[in-house]
């Protein structure tokens, strides 16, 4: 399973290089992990994102649609928001609109998936009457809003089955993603069952999605994890991929070549030379 994945995922980023986003190595082993247990063991539900930016996760997220499921993603786009959503969206997202998003998804995927160009408060109101198996929450950083997707994401998921994951749960930049998390996991409308290195990967009380069964999912994908415990709760924190995907060129290049010979090159490419 592990090779794979590494397939399936090399492919991935190849046709995604262009598109920008934050989807590390280790995230995009354990959504296609956990997707791939969901589809193997009959477990059906559309998938939602709140939060695309570009589209990187929300192409991956595509790439595992089964025939009779649906992809939902919602963002504001290119629609007013709050005074501090918009500051946030101005200072971390530029480059960012439907029609960009729309191309990149197609770009690899024909059928484009059901959009909601809207504040993700409007979710509740214009979603289907449908259960969503996958849950994958990166939008607004700010404590009210991630507040209101994890309170409508627990009303969505699949029974027993659901998998919501938040995203920049401890980013020093996103306090109020830690808040809005934790309460709702104290207040047990969800429990962890994953922590990596930027997400965090919930499931309802009820879940038939043991730390015994997912440990198992990882083992069969070759990522190396940790039991951690607090309170009443288990959850299992990952720790690195045995077969990490190969880095794209650029990323070799910054690993490779030391800083300062970087910007001596990208400062000697600006001179404009006359004779």
């Amino acid at each position: 399973m592990a090779s794979e994945a590494w397939k399936i995922l090399t492919s991935f980023r190849g046709s995604t290089s262009q598109v920008q986003g934050w989807l590390d190595d280790m995230d995009c082993f354990v959504f296609h992990a956990l997707l791939n247990f969901q589809s193997k063991n009959f477990i059906t539900g559309d998938l939602l994102e709140i939060g695309v930016y570009q589209g990187k996760s929300a192409i991956l997220l595509g790439l595992h649609l089964q025939d009779i499921e649906k992809l939902h993603v919602c963002d504001i786009f290119d629609n007013q928001t709050d005074e501090a959503n918009e500051k946030e969206i101005k200072k971390s997202y530029p480059q960012f609109s439907l029609s960009m998003f729309l191309k990149n998804y197609t770009n690899v995927i024909s059928t484009p998936p059901n959009v909601y160009s809207c504040a993700s408060s409007e979710l509740a109101k214009l979603l289907p009457d449908a259960d969503f198996r996958f849950i994958h929450i990166d939008g607004s950083h700010l404590y009210q809003h991630v507040s209101q997707d994890l309170a409508l994401a627990a009303t969505l998921l699949a029974s027993g089955q659901g998998i919501v994951v938040v995203d920049d749960f401890r980013a020093e930049h996103a306090i109020g993603v830690s808040c809005a998390m934790w309460e709702i996991i104290t207040e047990h409308g969800l429990k962890p069952l994953i922590f990596t290195k930027s997400k965090a990967y919930l499931v309802p009380p009820n879940s038939s999605l043991t730390t015994l069964i997912v440990s198992q999912v990882l083992d069969e994908h070759s990522i190396d994890y940790e039991l951690v415990g607090f309170k009443e709760y288990g959850a299992l924190r990952v720790l690195k991929l045995n077969n990490p995907l190969r880095k794209p060129s650029k990323e070799l290049v910054k690993i490779l070549i030391p800083p300062f010979m970087i910007t001596m090159f990208r400062a000697i490419k600006r001179v404009n030379f006359t004779w």
